[in-house]
Protein backbone atom coordinates (compact mmCIF):
# COMPACT_ATOMS: atom_id res chain seq x y z
CA UNK A 1 0.00 0.00 0.00
CA UNK A 2 0.95 3.66 -0.66
CA UNK A 3 2.55 5.62 2.06
CA UNK A 4 0.51 9.10 3.07
CA UNK A 5 3.60 10.95 0.79
CA UNK A 6 2.98 8.36 -2.01
CA UNK A 7 -0.65 8.67 -1.82
CA UNK A 8 -0.36 12.27 -2.05
CA UNK A 9 2.28 12.18 -4.88
CA UNK A 10 0.09 9.24 -6.79
CA UNK A 11 -3.02 11.64 -6.48
CA UNK A 12 -1.33 14.79 -8.15
CA UNK A 13 -0.26 12.64 -10.86
CA UNK A 14 -3.27 11.61 -11.56
CA UNK A 15 -4.98 14.80 -11.21
CA UNK A 16 -2.42 16.21 -13.75
CA UNK A 17 -2.94 13.32 -16.26
CA UNK A 18 -6.95 14.05 -16.09
CA UNK A 19 -6.16 17.88 -16.31
CA UNK A 20 -3.82 17.33 -19.58
CA UNK A 21 -7.02 14.70 -20.84
CA UNK A 22 -9.03 18.02 -20.50
CA UNK A 23 -7.11 20.68 -21.54
CA UNK A 24 -6.65 18.30 -24.77
CA UNK A 25 -10.01 17.30 -25.28
CA UNK A 26 -10.44 21.36 -24.98
CA UNK A 27 -7.61 22.38 -27.67
CA UNK A 28 -9.76 19.86 -29.88
CA UNK A 29 -12.64 21.13 -29.68
CA UNK A 30 -11.13 24.53 -30.34
CA UNK A 31 -9.54 23.75 -33.04
CA UNK A 32 -12.48 21.47 -34.55
CA UNK A 33 -14.42 25.02 -34.07
CA UNK A 34 -11.60 26.48 -36.16
CA UNK A 35 -11.35 24.36 -39.07
CA UNK A 36 -15.06 24.59 -39.33
CA UNK A 37 -14.81 28.37 -40.10
CA UNK A 38 -14.73 27.44 -43.51
CA UNK A 39 -15.65 24.51 -45.50
CA UNK A 40 -15.95 23.19 -48.95
CA UNK A 41 -17.27 19.95 -50.13
CA UNK A 42 -14.88 17.92 -52.54
CA UNK A 43 -15.54 16.38 -55.79
CA UNK A 44 -18.22 18.53 -56.88
CA UNK A 45 -17.95 19.08 -60.86
CA UNK A 46 -19.93 21.53 -62.59
CA UNK A 47 -22.69 19.69 -65.45
CA UNK A 48 -22.61 21.55 -68.76
CA UNK A 49 -21.79 18.52 -71.42
CA UNK A 50 -25.74 19.33 -71.97
CA UNK A 51 -28.82 21.08 -70.62
CA UNK A 52 -30.58 18.21 -68.70
CA UNK A 53 -34.04 19.02 -67.64
CA UNK A 54 -34.00 21.92 -65.81
CA UNK A 55 -31.90 23.65 -63.55
CA UNK A 56 -32.96 21.59 -60.60
CA UNK A 57 -31.57 18.73 -62.42
CA UNK A 58 -28.74 20.49 -63.56
CA UNK A 59 -27.42 20.63 -59.91
CA UNK A 60 -28.29 17.53 -58.71
CA UNK A 61 -26.39 16.16 -61.14
CA UNK A 62 -23.25 18.03 -59.66
CA UNK A 63 -24.94 17.06 -56.48
CA UNK A 64 -24.34 13.95 -56.56
CA UNK A 65 -20.05 14.13 -57.34
CA UNK A 66 -20.17 14.81 -53.62
CA UNK A 67 -20.64 10.67 -53.06
CA UNK A 68 -18.41 10.19 -56.34
CA UNK A 69 -21.58 8.96 -58.26
CA UNK A 70 -20.89 9.26 -62.05
CA UNK A 71 -23.17 12.48 -63.98
CA UNK A 72 -24.36 9.55 -65.88
CA UNK A 73 -26.31 7.52 -63.04
CA UNK A 74 -28.81 10.68 -63.28
CA UNK A 75 -28.50 11.24 -66.99
CA UNK A 76 -29.41 8.17 -67.42
CA UNK A 77 -32.15 8.02 -65.36
CA UNK A 78 -34.72 9.99 -67.48
CA UNK A 79 -36.73 9.34 -70.36
CA UNK A 80 -39.88 10.64 -72.28
CA UNK A 81 -42.36 8.66 -73.39
CA UNK A 82 -44.75 9.60 -76.57
CA UNK A 83 -47.74 7.97 -77.93
CA UNK A 84 -49.95 9.24 -80.52
CA UNK A 85 -53.11 8.22 -81.32
CA UNK A 86 -54.09 8.53 -85.18
CA UNK A 87 -57.47 8.43 -84.33
CA UNK A 88 -57.81 11.85 -82.21
CA UNK A 89 -54.97 13.22 -83.20
CA UNK A 90 -53.84 13.29 -79.76
CA UNK A 91 -50.34 12.74 -78.45
CA UNK A 92 -49.94 11.69 -74.68
CA UNK A 93 -46.64 12.41 -73.10
CA UNK A 94 -44.75 10.97 -70.10
CA UNK A 95 -41.85 12.55 -68.68
CA UNK A 96 -40.58 10.68 -66.12
CA UNK A 97 -37.39 8.66 -64.24
CA UNK A 98 -36.89 5.03 -64.97
CA UNK A 99 -36.02 4.08 -61.50
CA UNK A 100 -38.25 4.37 -58.31
CA UNK A 101 -36.65 6.62 -55.41
CA UNK A 102 -35.62 3.45 -53.68
CA UNK A 103 -33.95 2.16 -56.68
CA UNK A 104 -32.48 4.87 -57.20
CA UNK A 105 -31.13 5.32 -53.58
CA UNK A 106 -29.61 1.45 -54.04
CA UNK A 107 -27.62 2.38 -57.04
CA UNK A 108 -26.61 5.01 -55.62
CA UNK A 109 -26.32 4.52 -52.09
CA UNK A 110 -27.31 8.34 -51.25
CA UNK A 111 -30.91 9.49 -50.76
CA UNK A 112 -32.37 12.88 -51.17
CA UNK A 113 -34.22 14.60 -48.45
CA UNK A 114 -36.81 16.98 -48.64
CA UNK A 115 -36.35 20.03 -46.68
CA UNK A 116 -37.62 23.37 -44.57
CA UNK A 117 -34.92 25.92 -43.60
CA UNK A 118 -36.07 28.26 -41.24
CA UNK A 119 -32.27 29.67 -39.51
CA UNK A 120 -31.03 29.32 -43.22
CA UNK A 121 -27.72 30.09 -42.51
CA UNK A 122 -27.26 28.07 -39.23
CA UNK A 123 -28.79 24.53 -41.27
CA UNK A 124 -27.03 24.86 -45.03
CA UNK A 125 -23.97 24.82 -42.75
CA UNK A 126 -24.98 21.88 -40.33
CA UNK A 127 -25.85 20.12 -43.63
CA UNK A 128 -22.02 21.22 -45.51
CA UNK A 129 -20.28 19.99 -42.37
CA UNK A 130 -22.05 17.04 -42.44
CA UNK A 131 -20.82 16.45 -46.00
CA UNK A 132 -24.24 17.03 -47.56
CA UNK A 133 -24.99 19.29 -49.99
CA UNK A 134 -28.32 21.14 -50.47
CA UNK A 135 -29.98 22.26 -53.83
CA UNK A 136 -31.82 25.57 -52.35
CA UNK A 137 -34.54 27.22 -54.09
CA UNK A 138 -33.99 30.78 -55.01
CA UNK A 139 -36.24 33.39 -56.73
CA UNK A 140 -33.81 35.00 -59.55
CA UNK A 141 -34.94 38.29 -58.82
CA UNK A 142 -32.26 39.03 -55.62
CA UNK A 143 -29.51 36.95 -57.76
CA UNK A 144 -26.92 39.80 -59.23
CA UNK A 145 -26.30 36.84 -61.93
CA UNK A 146 -29.91 36.10 -63.11
CA UNK A 147 -29.36 39.65 -65.22
CA UNK A 148 -32.40 39.28 -67.31
CA UNK A 149 -34.20 39.31 -63.84
CA UNK A 150 -32.07 40.80 -61.12
CA UNK A 151 -34.41 43.60 -59.01
CA UNK A 152 -36.68 43.35 -62.48
CA UNK A 153 -38.86 39.90 -61.91
CA UNK A 154 -38.98 37.49 -59.72
CA UNK A 155 -38.56 33.85 -61.63
CA UNK A 156 -37.80 30.24 -59.73
CA UNK A 157 -34.00 29.13 -59.28
CA UNK A 158 -32.18 26.32 -57.69
CA UNK A 159 -28.52 26.89 -56.60
CA UNK A 160 -26.42 24.11 -55.27
CA UNK A 161 -24.84 24.97 -51.83
CA UNK A 162 -21.78 23.35 -51.34
CA UNK A 163 -19.25 25.78 -49.36
CA UNK A 164 -19.49 28.59 -45.90
CA UNK A 165 -17.37 31.04 -45.40
CA UNK A 166 -18.33 32.14 -41.53
CA UNK A 167 -15.18 34.60 -41.64
CA UNK A 168 -16.10 36.18 -45.23
CA UNK A 169 -20.23 35.35 -44.30
CA UNK A 170 -20.64 33.88 -47.83
CA UNK A 171 -22.13 30.26 -49.37
CA UNK A 172 -20.13 28.74 -51.88
CA UNK A 173 -22.56 27.44 -54.24
CA UNK A 174 -23.27 26.02 -58.03
CA UNK A 175 -24.17 28.77 -60.19
CA UNK A 176 -25.60 29.63 -64.03
CA UNK A 177 -22.71 31.99 -65.63
CA UNK A 178 -25.12 34.38 -66.13
CA UNK A 179 -23.61 34.09 -70.02
CA UNK A 180 -24.65 30.36 -71.51
CA UNK A 181 -27.87 28.71 -70.79
CA UNK A 182 -26.03 26.24 -69.06
CA UNK A 183 -22.95 26.95 -68.17
CA UNK A 184 -22.59 26.44 -64.50
CA UNK A 185 -19.46 27.56 -62.00
CA UNK A 186 -18.73 27.60 -59.03
CA UNK A 187 -19.47 31.23 -57.04
CA UNK A 188 -19.59 32.74 -53.50
CA UNK A 189 -23.17 34.60 -52.77
CA UNK A 190 -23.28 36.38 -49.34
CA UNK A 191 -25.38 34.45 -46.41
CA UNK A 192 -28.07 37.40 -46.52
CA UNK A 193 -28.65 37.09 -50.23
CA UNK A 194 -29.14 33.26 -50.13
CA UNK A 195 -31.46 33.85 -46.85
CA UNK A 196 -33.59 36.61 -48.98
CA UNK A 197 -34.01 34.57 -52.36
CA UNK A 198 -34.50 31.37 -50.56
CA UNK A 199 -37.09 32.67 -48.23
CA UNK A 200 -38.61 34.80 -51.60
CA UNK A 201 -39.03 31.72 -53.32
CA UNK A 202 -40.47 29.75 -50.47
CA UNK A 203 -43.36 32.59 -50.52
CA UNK A 204 -43.58 32.98 -54.08
CA UNK A 205 -43.59 29.39 -55.44
CA UNK A 206 -44.06 27.21 -53.29
CA UNK A 207 -42.70 23.36 -54.15
CA UNK A 208 -41.60 20.42 -52.36
CA UNK A 209 -38.26 21.13 -53.81
CA UNK A 210 -37.28 24.04 -51.67
CA UNK A 211 -34.88 22.61 -50.44
CA UNK A 212 -33.74 19.11 -50.99
CA UNK A 213 -30.36 17.63 -49.14
CA UNK A 214 -28.12 14.40 -50.75
CA UNK A 215 -27.20 12.38 -47.70
CA UNK A 216 -26.35 8.49 -47.56
CA UNK A 217 -28.73 6.19 -47.69
CA UNK A 218 -29.51 3.93 -45.16
CA UNK A 219 -27.37 0.49 -46.25
CA UNK A 220 -28.97 -1.98 -48.36
CA UNK A 221 -28.15 -5.88 -49.71
CA UNK A 222 -25.52 -5.15 -53.12
CA UNK A 223 -28.23 -7.21 -55.29
CA UNK A 224 -30.26 -4.67 -55.20
CA UNK A 225 -28.05 -2.52 -56.67
CA UNK A 226 -27.34 -5.20 -59.77
CA UNK A 227 -31.17 -5.34 -59.90
CA UNK A 228 -31.36 -1.23 -60.48
CA UNK A 229 -28.47 -1.51 -62.28
CA UNK A 230 -30.36 -3.92 -64.67
CA UNK A 231 -33.40 -2.21 -64.68
CA UNK A 232 -31.82 0.59 -66.15
CA UNK A 233 -30.21 -1.50 -69.04
CA UNK A 234 -33.27 -3.08 -70.04
CA UNK A 235 -35.34 0.22 -70.81
CA UNK A 236 -32.64 1.05 -73.13
CA UNK A 237 -32.52 -2.33 -74.71
CA UNK A 238 -36.00 -3.03 -74.81
CA UNK A 239 -37.53 0.76 -75.99
CA UNK A 240 -39.22 1.11 -78.51
CA UNK A 241 -37.57 4.05 -80.64
CA UNK A 242 -39.61 4.93 -83.48
CA UNK A 243 -42.04 6.18 -81.05
CA UNK A 244 -39.94 9.55 -80.61
CA UNK A 245 -40.91 10.58 -84.57
CA UNK A 246 -44.89 10.72 -83.28
CA UNK A 247 -44.20 14.99 -82.43
CA UNK A 248 -42.86 15.16 -85.28
CA UNK A 249 -45.60 13.24 -87.88
CA UNK A 250 -48.49 14.95 -85.70
CA UNK A 251 -46.88 18.69 -86.66
CA UNK A 252 -46.32 17.10 -90.55
CA UNK A 253 -50.03 15.75 -90.95
CA UNK A 254 -51.99 18.19 -88.50
CA UNK A 255 -53.74 21.12 -89.92
CA UNK A 256 -52.40 24.54 -87.72
CA UNK A 257 -53.25 27.84 -86.73
CA UNK A 258 -49.92 30.44 -85.19
CA UNK A 259 -51.69 29.70 -81.81
CA UNK A 260 -52.31 25.96 -81.48
CA UNK A 261 -48.02 25.70 -82.84
CA UNK A 262 -47.82 28.30 -80.33
CA UNK A 263 -48.95 26.50 -77.65
CA UNK A 264 -46.39 23.60 -78.10
CA UNK A 265 -43.46 26.24 -78.42
CA UNK A 266 -41.87 24.75 -74.97
CA UNK A 267 -42.00 21.17 -75.73
CA UNK A 268 -40.70 21.99 -79.33
CA UNK A 269 -37.41 23.15 -77.38
CA UNK A 270 -36.96 20.38 -74.61
CA UNK A 271 -37.98 17.73 -76.99
CA UNK A 272 -35.40 18.68 -79.38
CA UNK A 273 -33.08 18.96 -76.42
CA UNK A 274 -33.84 15.39 -75.34
CA UNK A 275 -31.89 14.25 -78.11
CA UNK A 276 -28.95 15.16 -77.33
CA UNK A 277 -29.61 13.95 -73.82
CA UNK A 278 -30.21 10.40 -75.41
CA UNK A 279 -27.04 10.88 -77.00
CA UNK A 280 -24.93 11.09 -73.46
CA UNK A 281 -27.34 8.46 -71.88
CA UNK A 282 -26.77 5.72 -75.31
CA UNK A 283 -23.39 6.46 -75.37
CA UNK A 284 -22.70 5.48 -71.35
CA UNK A 285 -24.98 2.59 -71.78
CA UNK A 286 -23.86 0.88 -75.31
CA UNK A 287 -20.48 3.40 -76.00
CA UNK A 288 -20.88 1.47 -79.67
CA UNK A 289 -19.78 4.44 -82.77
CA UNK A 290 -22.26 3.02 -84.94
CA UNK A 291 -25.39 3.80 -82.32
CA UNK A 292 -23.69 6.86 -81.48
CA UNK A 293 -23.79 8.17 -85.37
CA UNK A 294 -27.35 7.12 -86.06
CA UNK A 295 -28.17 9.30 -82.70
CA UNK A 296 -25.72 12.45 -84.42
CA UNK A 297 -28.04 12.02 -87.32
CA UNK A 298 -31.37 11.87 -85.47
CA UNK A 299 -30.60 15.06 -83.40
CA UNK A 300 -29.25 16.85 -86.39
CA UNK A 301 -32.85 15.75 -88.13
CA UNK A 302 -34.51 17.25 -84.63
CA UNK A 303 -32.39 20.81 -85.08
CA UNK A 304 -33.85 21.18 -88.26
CA UNK A 305 -37.21 20.58 -87.58
CA UNK A 306 -36.69 23.05 -84.68
CA UNK A 307 -35.79 25.74 -87.16
CA UNK A 308 -38.91 24.71 -89.30
CA UNK A 309 -41.05 25.29 -86.53
CA UNK A 310 -39.51 28.57 -85.33
CA UNK A 311 -39.81 30.11 -88.80
CA UNK A 312 -43.91 28.38 -88.89
CA UNK A 313 -44.70 31.08 -85.75
CA UNK A 314 -42.37 34.20 -86.90
CA UNK A 315 -43.52 34.17 -89.87
CA UNK A 316 -46.86 33.27 -89.21
CA UNK A 317 -47.06 30.65 -91.82
CA UNK A 318 -47.96 27.42 -89.14
CA UNK A 319 -48.79 25.48 -93.00
CA UNK A 320 -44.64 25.88 -93.10
CA UNK A 321 -45.28 22.37 -90.71
CA UNK A 322 -46.85 20.98 -93.87
CA UNK A 323 -44.20 21.29 -96.00
CA UNK A 324 -42.07 18.89 -98.45
CA UNK A 325 -39.33 19.71 -96.57
CA UNK A 326 -40.86 19.20 -93.26
CA UNK A 327 -42.05 15.45 -94.36
CA UNK A 328 -38.33 14.54 -95.58
CA UNK A 329 -37.36 15.54 -92.13
CA UNK A 330 -39.72 13.11 -90.30
CA UNK A 331 -39.16 10.42 -92.66
CA UNK A 332 -35.60 10.49 -92.59
CA UNK A 333 -35.83 10.40 -88.75
CA UNK A 334 -38.53 7.75 -88.64
CA UNK A 335 -35.63 5.45 -90.91
CA UNK A 336 -32.88 6.70 -88.08
CA UNK A 337 -35.16 5.61 -85.61
CA UNK A 338 -36.33 1.74 -87.27
CA UNK A 339 -32.40 1.70 -87.76
CA UNK A 340 -31.81 2.29 -83.92
CA UNK A 341 -34.19 -0.17 -83.10
CA UNK A 342 -32.22 -2.98 -84.78
CA UNK A 343 -29.09 -2.01 -83.10
CA UNK A 344 -30.90 -2.23 -79.85
CA UNK A 345 -32.25 -5.46 -80.61
CA UNK A 346 -28.95 -6.94 -81.32
CA UNK A 347 -27.92 -5.20 -77.70
CA UNK A 348 -30.46 -7.29 -76.30
CA UNK A 349 -28.91 -10.06 -77.45
CA UNK A 350 -26.05 -9.05 -75.79
CA UNK A 351 -27.16 -8.53 -72.41
CA UNK A 352 -27.15 -11.56 -70.21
Amino acid sequence: MFSRVGRTTFYHFTTKINNLKEAEEIKKTILGKKMMQKKVLKNITHYNDCWFRNCFYQQLVAAYGAFGIPADYVVCNYTIDLDFNEDTQVLDIHEHEILSDSEFNALTGVCQKRVRFQDVVKQLCTAIRAGNPVILGADSFYLPSKIQYYNQKHAPHYLLIYGFDLKRKTFTVGENDGIAIFHFTEKEIPFEVIEQTYHSFEERFASPDSAVQLEIAKKCPLYLRADAMNKLKKDFCERNYIQYASFYRMLLEKSWTVEELSSWSEFAVKYTNFFRILMKQCSYMFGEPKKLNVLADIWHNALSALEIFKEAINLGQPELMNSERSEKITQDMEEKLKMLNRLRAMSMRMVV
